[in-house]
């Protein structure tokens, strides 16, 4: 076989793979998740989830600042404080 006969064979069977291995892996999309009413949850369930989510933000930017403020070593300048 010429060379050039050959790399279009390889070239049309690697398309070919392409082509059916995105077949293989397509899947349709989901049908839609129906909203629930707001009714449907506990109003003091949700004031709880609401309270321990601001708790959780808050700890998360105290400990982020506490690390921007934290000692250094710096081993040409000795110790350093990183200043955002």
């Amino acid at each position: 076989m010429p060379v050039g006969k050959l790399l279009s064979a390889i070239v049309v069977v690697v398309a070919i793979c392409v082509f059916v291995g995105a077949l293989l892996i397509w899947k349709p999309e989901i049908d839609p998740v129906e909203t629930p009413n707001a009714r449907a949850f506990n109003s003091a369930l949700v004031k709880k989830g609401a309270e321990l989510a601001a708790t959780a933000v808050y700890a998360i930017m105290q400990r982020t600042a506490e690390r921007l403020l934290r000692p250094v070593a710096n081993p040409c300048f000795g110790v350093r404080r990183d200043i955002a």
